[in-house]
């Protein structure tokens, strides 16, 4: 079983424009065998922009993926996930955003031994 997370902040003011955007996002899975896992994650988006149309939103993503390790030297690991996200988007300009989004991930782990995993490098294609 794993268990995972991030934590994101970013600010910017370029005199026109200002704002900042706060990322939050937790997932988890299960080892079906050695070098498959099937997981699931949650993540929140918050964004407070000043001088941008349409100004602030939310976003919240729930998903399933399934992920491949592959040994690349002693306890070092590339991985590929695939999975699929449903988004709920709200912005004050428009309506409501919802939809599907389908996912390849590539991504670097390293195991220091058989119980506990770094995830250095998750890099998203879509």
């Amino acid at each position: 079983m794993f268990l995972g997370g991030n934590l994101s902040f970013q600010s910017a003011d370029n005199g026109t424009t200002s704002g900042s955007t706060l990322g939050l996002g937790v997932n988890g899975g299960y080892f079906l065998s050695d070098g498959l896992a099937i997981g699931g994650r949650l993540g929140f988006i918050g964004d407070d922009k000043a001088g941008v149309a349409g100004g602030n939103k939310s976003e919240i993503n729930i998903g399933l993926y399934g992920r491949k390790y592959m040994e690349v030297a002693s306890g070092f690991y590339l991985y590929a996930n695939a999975g699929f996200d449903y988004m709920m988007r709200k912005t004050p300009a428009d309506k409501d955003n919802n939809g599907f989004m389908i996912a390849a991930e590539p991504g670097f782990a390293w195991f220091p031994n058989a119980n506990w995993g770094i995830h250095m490098v998750d890099l998203l294609l879509q």
